[in-house]
């Protein structure tokens, strides 16, 4: 793949021994940083490979002398993208835990509250985890079309377009004043 990449960018062979001799002397390092964050060898492995395919599509031109730096800004940002998608499937998998939603006291509440949770396990349940990222990141947490494209490295379009049909597959969703004051009705999500 590198020496695709290499070709596909018109590097030379002197540049490209030497970013070889580069890529070389950072991977440990940076292999130990990925697995610190991580915790799992075949993730850091993964981080640090996409690090430097990203440092040497974006930086191959730049000195030398910057490269160190910036390959580790890309492995740095690389490292938080891994932490926020593993956050967000985290919430996407945890669904099942939403009972804690729901407080409800009396035995006749409590059956109203637990089948519209489960109905609405089931709703969230039909998005794939792109959808549901998306969703989490535009309307819970707040994030423009922008930013969400930049954590889930896609183009706003395409942001959109999961969003759409995140909504889409949640349109017919109808939960209770106990719920529904949580989530809004299905046109607020």
């Amino acid at each position: 793949m590198f020496d695709t990449l290499t070709q596909k960018i018109g590097l030379g062979f002197s540049r490209k021994a030497r970013l070889d001799r580069f890529y070389r002397g950072v991977q440990t390092k940076a292999f130990a940083i990925a697995m610190t964050s991580t915790k799992s060898e075949s993730a850091a492995m993964d981080i640090v490979q996409e690090a430097m395919l990203r440092h040497l599509e974006y930086y191959f031109e730049h000195d030398e002398t910057q490269w160190a730096p910036l390959f580790f800004k890309v492995l740095a940002s690389q490292v938080a993208n891994w932490g926020r998608r593993q956050a967000l499937t985290a919430r996407h998998d945890s669904i099942d835990d939403v009972d804690e939603l729901v407080g409800c006291s009396r035995p006749q509440q409590q059956a109203i509250a637990n089948q519209q949770l489960d109905r609405l396990r089931s709703y969230l349940h039909r998005l794939s985890e792109r959808e549901y990222q998306v969703l989490v990141l535009r309307q819970i947490e707040g994030y423009s079309t922008k930013e969400a494209a930049k954590l889930l490295e896609c183009s706003e379009g395409t942001i959109k377009t999961l969003l759409s049909r995140a909504k889409a597959k949640l349109d017919g969703i109808e939960v209770g004043s106990e719920v529904g004051s949580e989530l809004g009705d299905s046109h607020e999500i």
